[in-house]
């Protein structure tokens, strides 16, 4: 095992969640995560939430020993659901790069999991308007579903209102759009 002076895969890891303000629970051989960025790790896990995992037996192994992460949803239950990122396999691949992608695995569906659960129960309209820097555009729900996902995947943070608002703002918060029913 690795002293505590020399960097392990799991605080590079650890690194590169904390970037994303994501501080997860360490397991013996793994972390988990809540999928819902607003329940703090610690708690039960009888929730929707995520294990960060290595094919390695552990997460404290030497960085230049990594094989990549595994980030695997699981249910309620604790069943993995699906896997959202995957680089293990039996070459080596850079630690830091590796942790960050993986870190940007999880932010991207923490963000997801939000427009899920607080703003597709309370779409009821057909159509959305649309407001960025002013300009002002109504479009079906579809549209606007896709758009935000695709905002979602490229970096873009995810706020939500009330009855089905939410406002979107880009990676560099320089853009931001506004969601509403029409």
């Amino acid at each position: 095992m690795p002293t505590t002076a020399h960097a392990t895969a799991g605080t590079l890891l650890l690194s590169a969640l904390a970037a994303h303000s994501i501080t997860p629970q360490r397991e013996p051989l793994s972390y988990v995560t809540p999928l819902d960025p607003g329940i703090p790790s610690g708690v039960p896990l009888d929730f929707l939430h995520l294990y960060i995992a290595d094919k390695n037996p552990d997460v404290d192994h030497d960085p230049e020993a990594h094989t990549g992460w595994i980030v695997t949803l699981h249910d309620a239950n604790g069943e993995p659901v699906r896997e959202l990122y995957n680089t293990s396999g039996e070459h080596l691949v850079d630690c830091a790069q590796d942790s960050a992608a993986a870190a940007q695995a999880i932010v991207i569906e923490q963000r997801r999991a939000v427009l899920r659960a607080t703003v597709l129960p309370r779409t009821a309209a057909p159509e959305y308007t649309v407001t960025v820097n002013g300009d002002t555009a109504t479009m079906p729900w579809g549209t606007v579903l896709a758009s935000a996902q695709k905002s979602i995947r490229t970096g873009a943070s995810i706020t939500p209102g009330d009855a089905g608002t939410f406002t979107l703002t880009a990676l560099s918060g320089g853009h931001r759009a506004r969601f509403q029913p029409a």
